[in-house]
Order: structure tokens, then sequence, then C-alpha cells
């Protein structure tokens, strides 16, 4: 199940190290931080906001 678990999320970093690379190269910049970096800070902040437990009460 790990595995399954790192080839997901390895595939959402391509995917979204993709989707980074051409957000830049259509909008003709240079970003100041490498793509990659980009796709994981993305995807983490993604992560922690999907498994945060619901809270019941105030």
């Amino acid at each position: 199940m790990a595995e399954l678990a790192r080839w997901q999320y390895e595939r959402c970093i391509e995917l979204l190290t993709a989707y980074w690379e051409q957000l830049a190269a259509r909008a003709e910049v240079t970003l100041a931080v490498p793509t990659g970096v980009v796709a994981r800070l993305q995807l983490a902040g993604a992560d922690g906001l999907l498994l945060v437990p619901r809270h019941s009460g105030p």
C-alpha cells in the first residue's frame, strides 16, 4: 500500500510541475523558485487542508 501512495504522490508532483511550467511559459515569466518546489508546496498545502480533522465543537 505504501508503494501505491508513493507512486500517487509522485504522479501528483509530476502533474503539478508540468502545470506550473505551462503556466509560467504562457505568462512569459521565469519563476524565482523551481517549478518542482512550487508543486511540492502546493501539494503539501492541499494535503494539510484535506487531512485536517473535523472539530466537534467550538
